[in-house]
């Protein structure tokens, strides 16, 4: 649980991220998202925010799920949340998943495509090489993107590169499949507990059982008196 706080946590404070709808609301001006158009896949990511172990990652529309140790998480990429699936139980967290990136990042970012004809082959796919700044919303800063399309994937993005003032974030897919990933992997158990109130998705917080009264001892008894 610590690590998955962490990873939500680490995402939101570093990203700003905010999730809407997967209907991305218009703009005024500027490109879409670089990535919006990929809503169907399951590939092997390497790097990423948290420069993770290699991890198995699926998207089904607006699910993305990534595999764990034991485990799996499954983030709606509409509300923001997340759902860590254990052996043993299922917990409902708010914010997405750090391995979401960056597809649940920068949703309502402006981004400006940027002139370039580069192109280079990545693991044996020739890709495409697409840049665009990117300024998230309410903050006063502009990032670049710069997305490997690999051309014989349907132009899956191979690696995501983005460049921060500080740092930069490198995120790779490997063994991609562009075919819709079987919907069996987005089954959620039945009851999934809020990780802030305890209480289940759709359903009523659990009434508090109030502590039994505690007996009250016997008044103490003189002895008798000769």
């Amino acid at each position: 649980m610590i690590r998955c706080s962490l990873g939500v946590a680490f995402l939101a404070a570093l990203l700003s991220v905010n999730a809407p709808a997967q209907k991305t609301p218009a703009k005024p001006a500027g490109a879409q998202h670089p990535l919006a158009l990929f809503t169907h896949f399951s590939a092997t990511m390497t790097g990423g925010l948290l420069k993770d172990e290699v991890r198995r990652v699926y998207r089904s529309g607006n699910l993305m799920r990534v595999d764990l140790d034991n485990e799996f998480h499954v983030t709606d990429l509409a509300s923001g949340t997340t759902w860590v699936v254990r052996p043993e139980r299922c917990t409902h967290v708010p914010g997405p998943d750090a391995r979401s990136y960056p597809f649940s990042a920068y949703r309502d970012a402006k981004f400006e495509l940027l002139p370039g004809d580069e192109r280079e082959a990545i693991d044996g796919h020739p890709c495409k090489i697409g840049t665009a700044s990117v300024t998230p919303k309410d903050m006063h800063l502009t990032m670049k993107m710069k997305i490997w399309y690999a051309e014989d994937l349907q132009g899956f993005p191979v690696k995501v590169e983005v460049a921060h003032p500080a740092h930069t974030i490198t995120v790779s897919y490997k063994d991609v499949s562009v075919e819709p990933p079987d919907a069996k992997l987005f089954t959620l158990p039945a009851k999934c507990p809020d990780f802030r109130t305890g209480e289940p998705n759709g359903g009523k917080k659990p009434a508090v059982k109030k502590p039994a009264a505690k007996p009250t001892a016997p008044p103490a008894q003189k002895p008798p008196q000769r």
